[in-house]
């Protein structure tokens, strides 16, 4: 795939995970499952913007493998479920969602359901018990390891779509740091998404560059305040074409915040 065509990478700090061949897969007795139905993937996310970030991420990966995402789930043969762990409500969320999945697996053979994010990562292999019709359960910092193994059963060709570069929307999140040292007494996030850890800042650059080829004008640095003033610091510092293709903001929360306090303003001024 030429370089300029690459999808950004989301390459997170630490010792890299091994992983078995079908490490992904529900753990069957005779090995004994049905082909995919084709090569076309649906994805349904819910949480926060970190979750938002590991789809797109996720999506670009499938697809630089040879996948399709495809918008309506019924004309897709894998559906993966990006979910979040944060409150209860959100647990039940995913498994509604999941018990709808369940008639739409069954009504064409060879369809397939995956499930990954902070839910995922806290129940581990649980979810295959507590739900006989998931097939994939795998941890979003696994998951280019993930998307080769689906590769290799699906049979897909890269070359179909690989070297597309894709058209995104006017805004893309970019993390910037991965997990959590707070420990705070009500928050799970440390123990579902790891120890506080930095991407490299030129990895951090590489997929701005990246996500600006595609059409993005405007960067969310998801996760760390003395982060996301850094980067903007050194992308506007660069003297290349990232400057003036993409401007870096703070987090969504502080945006709302602002513009809600601007709207206050306004309308004390009329009065």
């Amino acid at each position: 795939m030429p370089e300029s065509a690459a999808p950004p990478r989301l390459r997170i700090p630490g010792a890299p995970l091994s992983f078995e061949p079908h490490a992904f897969s529900r753990p069957r007795r005779n090995g004994h499952k049905r082909p995919p139905s084709g090569q076309r993937f649906h994805l349904w996310v819910s949480g926060c913007q970190m979750n938002e970030s590991d789809a797109d991420y996720l999506s670009q990966g499938l697809t630089a493998a040879g996948f399709s995402a495809v918008s309506e789930l019924d004309q897709a043969d894998i559906a993966i479920l990006v979910t979040c762990s944060v409150r209860q409500n959100a647990e039940q969320k995913a498994y509604g969602r999941f018990r709808e999945l369940k008639a739409w697996k069954r009504a064409r053979p060879g369809r397939a359901i995956a499930i990954t994010g902070c839910m995922a990562n806290k129940e581990k292999d649980r979810l295959y018990e507590r739900l006989p019709d998931l097939d994939y359960r795998f941890d979003m910092r696994q998951y280019e390891a993930f998307i080769d193994d689906l590769q290799g059963e699906y049979e897909t060709d890269p070359a179909q779509t690989g070297g597309v570069v894709l058209q995104h929307g006017l805004t893309a999140y970019v993390p910037v740091i991965f997990g959590c040292n707070e420990v705070c007494s009500f928050c799970i996030v440390p123990f579902v998404r790891g120890t506080e850890r930095s991407r490299p800042m030129a990895d951090v650059v590489d997929d701005v560059r990246r996500f600006a080829d595609q059409g993005v004008r405007e960067g969310d640095a998801a996760r760390g305040a003395r982060e996301e003033t850094d980067l903007t610091r050194w992308v506007h510092a660069r003297p290349d074409p990232v400057r003036p293709a993409l401007r870096v903001r703070p987090r969504r929360r502080r945006v709302v915040r602002a513009r809600r306090a601007g709207r206050r303003r306004r309308a004390g001024a009329r009065r």
